[in-house]
């Protein structure tokens, strides 16, 4: 894949990139997910949240102007984070991102409410941004860089879990 680099790594300020996206999208789409689901929602219509996080991975997506990377987020998003959306917030739920949620067993009998929404949604994008940020600067630094290795299911979950073990932190302490 050849890729022409529009920006260096002086150019592109990472740090400043991910906290616009952590106090202007994060916050926001937390926010819509929370009040989405301010009557719980069952593990089986979880769904319908699934608009609200494709559009904020869009928007995550044109932060990192991710199509000066050769990055197409529909592709991205399509083929392999929302491959299967009726199962993907459930298999993620219940796979290594349940666990790291206080109260996270009971989400199966009474679904999934605003604060798990909010979490879950802000986790989500975290993830998409930092997997994105890492593409980026792979490119950046002229390393042989294949997207599919990076837009992985794990690195999603990996991410996201990091982000929710640093919510805890903050909210427990």
């Amino acid at each position: 894949m050849d890729i022409k680099v529009q920006y260096t790594n002086e150019e592109l300020d990472f740090t400043s990139k991910k906290e616009y996206i952590k106090e202007n999208i994060l916050l926001k789409y937390g926010e819509e997910a929370e009040n989405k689901a301010a009557t719980p929602i069952s593990i089986s219509d979880s769904s319908i949240l699934m608009d609200l996080e494709r559009k904020m991975c869009l928007e995550i997506f044109n932060t990192w102007e991710a199509n000066k990377y050769n990055l197409d987020a529909n592709n991205i998003l399509n083929e392999n984070i929302f491959v299967n959306e009726e199962k993907f917030i459930y298999k993620t739920l219940l796979g290594k991102i349940l666990r790291l949620i206080p109260g996270g067993v009971t989400i199966l009998s009474i679904g999934i409410n605003a604060s798990l929404a909010k979490r879950f949604t802000q986790a989500l994008g975290y993830a998409m941004s930092e997997l994105c940020s890492s593409f980026i600067e792979s490119v950046i630094n002229k390393e042989n860089v294949d997207l599919i290795e990076i837009f992985t299911k794990e690195n999603l979950e990996n991410a996201m879990e990091s982000y929710l073990i640093e919510y805890n932190k903050t909210v427990l302490n």
